[in-house]
C-alpha cells in the first residue's frame, strides 16, 4: 500500500508559506544539503512520504504541533485504507460478475444439451 499523504503535505506547505520560507529555506533549516529542497517539493506534492524518522525534525523546523501532524498522518492512512478497500470491493464485484456470467453460460450450454437429448428421444 502506498500512503498518499495529502493532509500532511498541505499542512507542511501551508505552514512553510505562512513563514515566508522557500523549499530551499526549509531544507537549509533542516540541515539538509541544497539538493534536498527537491525532496521537500516531493513531500509537498505527495510524490514521497516524509520518513517517520524526519517527522519530528520537520515539525520543529516549522514550529508545528506534533499532534496535528500525527492526526493528519492517521487521517491520510485511513483514507488510503478506504481507497484500497473500495478498489478491492470493485475488483470483487467484477470477479463476481465474471463468475456469474460463466455459470450462466455453462447453464445455458447444459440446457441446450438437454434440449438436444430430448429431441433425440422424440
Amino acid at each position: 500500500m502506498h500512503l498518499k499523504a495529502d493532509r500532511v503535505a498541505l499542512i507542511l506547505r501551508s505552514r512553510r508559506e505562512e513563514l515566508d520560507m522557500t523549499q530551499a529555506d526549509l531544507a537549509k533549516r533542516l540541515g539538509w544539503v541544497k539538493s534536498h529542497s527537491m525532496f521537500v517539493s516531493n513531500i509537498e506534492n505527495c510524490k514521497v512520504q516524509i520518513p517517520t524518522r524526519k517527522v519530528k525534525k520537520v515539525v520543529d523546523a516549522l514550529d508545528l504541533d506534533i499532534e496535528d501532524i500525527i492526526e493528519a498522518m492517521v487521517d491520510d492512512y485511513r483514507a488510503c485504507l478506504i481507497d484500497e478497500l473500495l478498489d478491492k470491493s470493485d475488483k470483487y464485484k467484477t470477479y463476481k460478475k465474471v463468475v456469474l456470467e460463466r455459470k450462466r453460460l455453462k447453464a445455458k450450454d447444459q440446457l441446450k444439451q438437454l434440449e438436444d437429448q430430448i429431441k433425440e428421444l422424440d
